[in-house]
């Protein structure tokens, strides 16, 4: 009895980190844009952004916006998200199935509850490689990212959102590309200032944070992006910036929750088999005679001895005088 209470215990506590992982996972993957504004606000006020924008009458070297309406990262951000939501529906059921077995005592709904907890910390475990280790979801994200740059970005005409988006994460991180400057084989040329201007170098990586004036951070901008070996620009990869924030600012928050529900998830399975493996409690024995009778509506045979009665016996003697030695003896004279 001791073991189904602290079990249904455990799911009602279950339920609430599987509702926590599912909002979290749906958030993730459905409010990115969300996350991005929440990033780049204090984009306004970064040197390089008034820089880029420093003379009203030239172009804006360094196209971006300080918030978005809708982004698109690629296919690896969405897996990430339902990555997350995964193991929340799988607590969320597993405690439904769980809650019935332990109710109605099905071993099958327990064992059921057992295979669903198994397959939710296998999901666990792989967030937590995602986290702690540069496993192949890194590199199929980072691969992701730089096919996105060789084809989509451009500083001509008006630049498309994921160019925005980019420089506005190189400008707010401090970071260029995804890997690095190498990322971009850009050669685009331009009339600024009445000069010719060939990028090489997209501005937003350009390191110009020491200017005096902002014309002469524009000018600044102007020399890095013409600088073809990028000497100038930030050499860190944007992934690797942003992966190391976000480790920083919830990285161990997220382990110590994920490790917590992982040895939660382990004491629920241990519970399972030890109300599994508990032993029937014995019922009375009942003779097939009684089971019987009771079926027909007749009252069970009783088992008590029954009392002996006296039954007079008698007989006629054989003999025909009385027969002082058989005197006491049931024959008739």
């Amino acid at each position: 009895m001791k073991y189904t209470i602290i079990l249904l215990f455990s799911l009602v506590i279950s339920t609430i980190v599987g509702t926590m992982l599912f909002i979290l996972g749906c958030i993730v993957r459905f409010q990115q844009t969300m996350l991005l504004n929440k990033y780049i606000a204090g984009l306004a006020t970064k040197a390089i952004y008034e820089a880029c924008m420093g003379d009203p009458n030239e172009m804006n070297l360094c196209p971006s916006r300080t918030t978005f309406n809708s982004i698109y990262v690629g296919d690896w951000a969405n897996y990430l998200g339902a990555l997350i939501i995964l193991p929340g529906f799988f607590i969320i059921l597993y405690t439904l199935v769980g809650a019935v077995g332990v109710i109605k005592k099905s071993q099958a709904l327990l064992l059921m509850m057992f295979i669903l907890i198994l397959t939710s910390m296998a999901l666990e475990y792989y967030l937590l490689d995602i986290i702690l280790s540069e496993g192949s979801f890194h590199e199929d994200a980072k691969d992701e990212l730089s096919e996105m740059i060789t084809s989509d970005y451009t500083l001509k005409g008006d630049s498309n959102e994921f160019t925005r988006m980019l420089n506005a994460i190189m400008i707010q991180a401090g970071c260029c590309g995804i890997n690095g400057p190498n990322d971009f084989n850009i050669n685009e040329t331009f009339m600024v200032q009445g000069q010719r201007l060939v990028v090489h170098t997209p501005p937003a990586c350009c390191d110009v944070e020491g200017f005096l004036t902002i014309p002469d951070g524009y000018m600044d901008l102007i020399q890095c992006a013409n600088d073809p070996s990028s000497t100038k620009a930030f050499q860190l990869g944007c992934y690797s910036v942003l992966h190391a924030h976000f480790y920083e600012t919830y990285g161990v928050l997220t382990i110590a929750f994920i490790m917590i529900v992982i040895v939660w998830e382990g004491i629920q399975g241990l519970t399972i088999f030890m109300i599994i493996l508990r032993p029937a409690p014995k019922s009375p024995r009942k003779s097939v005679a009684s089971s019987a009778g009771s079926a027909r509506g007749v009252p069970p045979p009783s088992h008590e001895v029954p009392k002996k009665k006296f039954i007079p016996y008698s007989k006629v003697s054989s003999n025909v005088a009385a027969d002082i030695n058989r005197i006491k003896s049931t024959e008739i004279w």
